[in-house]
């Protein structure tokens, strides 16, 4: 693969690209749930979390998921599982729940990031989020969050990757050109065709192979990034 040049800025996406959840976040919710009186099965828990998904998927439309999403989102798991006025409750799970998922790093994360750093580059990141404050939130989990300048969360910008002006108001915001931008990031939809878009040039990590038959630049261990950069 050839040596990408005049790169300013380096972008990454969070989940699945530099980190992953430790628990699935129906035992999670079923936790809370008990916290708060209600007890169920964790197959309960999974059907409804896994109806409210679906739920979500078919109505969306336009919509961004947001922190208002996200409440409306527990409101519908709630009433599957049968809990009379939801309302309330879903307030304290919708706020609980992010403080309480786990995020762990991938190996090659954090000895990537570290020697991005140590050559000056500056490091954003571009979720697709709920909100800014719980991508900190995540972050901090995975003990991340000190090695990027910049976090650009879906959620609270109101525009959601791949639609390129996500990208674009990073850029922005980095005062530089899109052009002088690379991101790199697990869906091949969002992250690499959504940059390419906006004009930034893109890596899509496939750590399982998941898209070996797309044509794009393509890595399966973040390390390989310093490989193909032109260093500063």
């Amino acid at each position: 693969m050839r040596k990408i040049r005049q790169i300013k800025v380096i972008s990454f996406d969070f989940g699945g690209t530099l980190a992953y959840e430790t628990t699935e976040d129906s035992i999670i919710f079923r936790q809370i749930l008990e916290e708060f009186g209600y007890k169920f099965d964790i197959d309960e828990v999974k059907s409804a979390l896994d109806f409210s998904r679906e739920w979500w998927r078919t109505t969306k439309e336009d919509k961004i998921w947001n922190e208002k999403e996200m409440l409306n989102f527990h409101r519908k798991v709630l009433s599957k599982l049968k809990i009379p006025n939801p309302e309330e409750l879903a307030e304290k799970t919708s706020k609980v729940l992010p403080q309480r998922l786990d995020f762990k790093p991938y190996k090659d994360t954090k000895p990537t990031l570290e020697n991005l750093k140590m050559k000056g580059y500056p490091l954003v990141i571009i979720s697709n989020v709920s909100s800014k404050r719980n991508l900190e939130t995540y972050l901090k989990k995975a003990a991340l969050i000190d090695y990027f300048d910049e976090l650009f969360a879906s959620g609270s910008i109101g525009i959601e990757k791949p639609n390129p002006q996500i990208f674009r108001k990073a850029a922005e915001v980095m005062k530089t050109s899109c052009q002088a931008i690379i991101h790199i990031g697990n869906s091949y939809e969002n992250d690499y065709l959504g940059a390419k878009s906006a004009g930034m040039k893109a890596i899509l990590i496939d750590r399982n192979g998941k898209y070996k038959d797309k044509e794009c630049k393509r890595i399966s261990n973040l390390t390989q990034l310093l490989e193909l950069l032109t260093i500063k």
